[in-house]
């Protein structure tokens, strides 16, 4: 074996030691002591292990919940075993298997006194063992129970999960403890920079993983990619906090957390992104916002924390880029589009390049409260017989509805009068194209005549019976959206 080739065996080995896998090459045992412990003094050990992830575990779970996050499943039964890849989290059994260093054999030993490097005593091999077992693989595997929590791993691809769970890690050790990030990225780097890619030419990198998944683990190739995966979420710009990753976890699953207020971060679109998104009207349920993006330009990078619905009427031709996996969403011109409304779950770090000649436009409506009630907890009011969209459905076209929210597109030809017919719906109008109007009820009072309205979001309480006649030369046009759940449209804050 030339030195070359042993380097690059003993530089694996290590690696895969370290990170995720169960070591393809051995390398030689090394100078650790090996006197027998007392079966007392393993015990004592063992146990001083299981505390210490223990308080990691908890930490980790105790961060989830201050951002507000819950998961139906119960904190990980910890196992501390000898475990081939020092880590293992067992969704079907929900025991997270750990290593320690009283049940490591004696060539898994060696790999730590090799990365301590010389003359290390065993207290700094022991330090190197605690941060990379109980470390950043710890948390990885933890990374793969929050994705169990939320169902994300489901219809997703392996690669997809482990990048995922390497995502987790490094945010969580960004925040935490910078330091394990510096080691394990130092590692990340050096496989990179001796291993080489395993990738046949022509064949995509994600899809090469989850083909030969199942025989990668075992052998050297495995530590390329999750260096590459991580060494990749690295250069994320700007760096995803905890919060956001965790939020991205559950949007990829489409899950809703319990009625809490999800608060944008330092990332979200209006702070990171202003030129693209302008906030037109704002309350404690709802944020409605203007997003634009003008041709051949490109946003920065940027999160949105709330599900939402958009209204789209001018999509351009786009790329969207998403931070958290190699991917592009493309979306040529289409002459013949016509606007939409569709919904949107809470969306990981993304930029939307207008590739087009003709203006982005969108109106998104951020929910502040997703998968329950509105602020005023009241349930569903039933719209009644009288609903403009069975009085008049040729007058108010339904573009998008679910539990929480009916989207109409709403148009008056010009001097026509609509039938009487009522909006039990508190919402608002999102103005398209204004006309004097003549506001009319069933209750004796007289008429009210509403001028070309001078805001584009006007807030709507329910209506009772009422007509509206469209007084001017024009169609008038607006997207009403509806609330289900609140009983009157509170006050904006001014937006």
């Amino acid at each position: 074996m030339t030195d070359d080739v042993r380097h690059l065996c003993r530089f694996t080995s290590l690696v895969l030691a370290i990170l995720f896998s169960s070591g393809a090459c051995r390398i030689g045992t090394s100078q650790v002591s090996a006197q027998a412990a007392s079966p007392v003094t393993l015990e004592t050990e063992r146990a001083a292990t299981v505390t210490r992830v223990t308080t990691l575990r908890d930490a980790f779970i105790a961060r989830i919940h201050s951002a507000g996050f819950t998961c139906p499943i119960a904190a990980p039964t910890i196992v501390v075993e000898d475990v081939p890849s020092f880590g293992q989290y067992q969704p079907e059994s929900n025991i997270l298997r750990t290593s320690d260093w009283t049940v490591l054999r004696p060539e898994e030993k060696a790999f730590f006194v090799q990365l301590a490097g010389p003359g290390a005593d065993e207290s700094t091999v022991h330090t190197v063992f605690e941060k990379a077992a109980h470390g950043w693989i710890f948390v990885h595997e933890l990374g793969h129970w929050w994705q169990a929590c939320s169902n994300s791993n489901v219809h997703r691809s392996h690669y997809q999960v482990e990048y995922g769970a390497n995502r987790i890690a490094l945010a969580y050790w960004r925040e935490t403890d910078p330091g394990v990030v510096t080691l394990t990225m130092s590692l990340f780097h050096g496989v990179l920079d001796h291993v080489p890619s395993p990738v046949p030419a022509g064949q995509e990198v994600e899809d090469y993983f989850d083909k030969n998944y199942e025989t990668l683990g075992p052998s050297p190739a495995y530590p390329w990619f999750q260096s590459r995966m991580n060494v990749t979420l690295e250069e994320e710009k700007p760096a995803p906090t905890l919060v956001m990753v965790l939020a991205s976890v559950v949007a990829q699953a489409g899950v809703s957390q319990d009625c809490r207020i999800n608060a944008p971060d330092t990332s979200d679109g209006v702070l990171i992104a202003p030129q693209n998104h302008k906030v037109l009207y704002e309350t404690e349920d709802v944020r409605v916002m203007e997003v634009t993006v003008a041709p051949h330009t490109k946003e920065t990078m940027h999160t949105h924390a709330r599900p939402a619905v958009m209204y789209l009427d001018q999509p351009g031709a786009n790329s969207v880029y998403f931070a958290s996996i190699e991917r592009v969403s493309e979306h040529p011109y289409n002459p013949n589009f016509k606007p939409i409304a569709i919904w949107l779950p809470p969306e990981e770090l993304h930029a939307m390049e207008n590739t087009g000649d003709t203006m982005f436009h969108a109106i998104r409506v951020e929910f502040k409260h997703p998968g329950c009630s509105l602020s005023s907890g009241l349930p569903v009011i039933d719209p009644g017989p009288n609903d403009a969209v069975k009085i008049w459905p040729e007058g108010h076209r339904v573009l998008f509805e679910n539990e929480d929210v009916r989207v109409l597109n709403v148009r008056n030809a010009p001097h026509s009068k609509e039938p009487f017919h009522t909006h039990l719906w508190p919402g608002f109008f999102y103005v398209v194209q204004g006309e004097p109007m003549k506001y009319s009820t069933q209750d004796g009072a007289p008429p009210i005549l509403l001028g070309v309205p001078p805001v584009r979001i006007i807030p709507l309480p329910p209506n009772p019976m009422h007509s509206v006649e469209n007084l001017g030369d024009r169609e008038a046009h607006f997207i009403r959206f509806e609330l289900k759940h609140a009983s009157s449209p509170p006050a904006s804050t001014g937006h």
